[in-house]
This record gives C-alpha cells, sequence and structure tokens, in this order.
C-alpha cells in the first residue's frame, strides 16, 4: 500500500515512472498527453482500480475458492499470491509486499463472505 502510495505521489510531482521502473522493469508508464488526464487518472482511476480489485479479490474469489471446500489457509494464500501478482511490474519486493499487506483483509473477508 505504501509503495502504491509512493509511486502515485512521484508520478503526481514529477510526472515521471518511479527510478526502479526506469531499469530493470517489466515495464514503463507511458508519458500522460495532459495534465487533465493525468489528474483524472490517479484520481478516478485509482478510485475504479481499488473497487474492482475489492470486489474481484476480496468476493468473487473468496465465494469461488469456500464454493470449491478449500481450507481457510489455503484459500487466503491463493487469493494473497494472486492479489500480489498483480503488482509484479513494479518488481518481486513490491509483489512481496503487496501480497502479505493483503493478508489481514483477505483473512477479514474470508471470514465475513
Amino acid at each position: 500500500m505504501l509503495s502504491i502510495l509512493a509511486v502515485v505521489l512521484l508520478e503526481m510531482t514529477t510526472g515521471d515512472p518511479p527510478p526502479n521502473l526506469k531499469f530493470g522493469a517489466l515495464f514503463r508508464y507511458p508519458r500522460y498527453p495532459s495534465d487533465w488526464i493525468r489528474y483524472f487518472d490517479l484520481t478516478i482511476g485509482l478510485v475504479l482500480v481499488a473497487v474492482s480489485e475489492e470486489v474481484l479479490f476480496r468476493s468473487l474469489m473468496i465465494k469461488h475458492l469456500k464454493a470449491t471446500k478449500l481450507s481457510a489457509g489455503l484459500g487466503i494464500a491463493v487469493c494473497c499470491i494472486a492479489f500480489g501478482t498483480m503488482r509484479w511490474g513494479l518488481g518481486l519486493w513490491d509483489t512481496i509486499g503487496t501480497g502479505i499487506w493483503a493478508i489481514p483483509f483477505t483473512i477479514y473477508a474470508w471470514k465475513t463472505c
């Protein structure tokens, strides 16, 4: 979460991708053609991404895994690994960090779904 916030703040203030995305990353962020599009993407766009991720990983995926009679520990691990791998383009440590960060939220969602 903090790594995502750092990327957003760096992007908003400089308009450049973070340094770790310049060297050895899997992709580069494209330049925004205008400031309006950049601010829209970093506000409304992030909200839409967050909502879609929560629906996918905290609702649909957990309900499906519960329906397959998967144990809670294995189901939570699958959700967290899948959630973390969505950040693969930011690098290995961000991928691992995001997966770890997702654990308490996934446990809560597993208990309430």
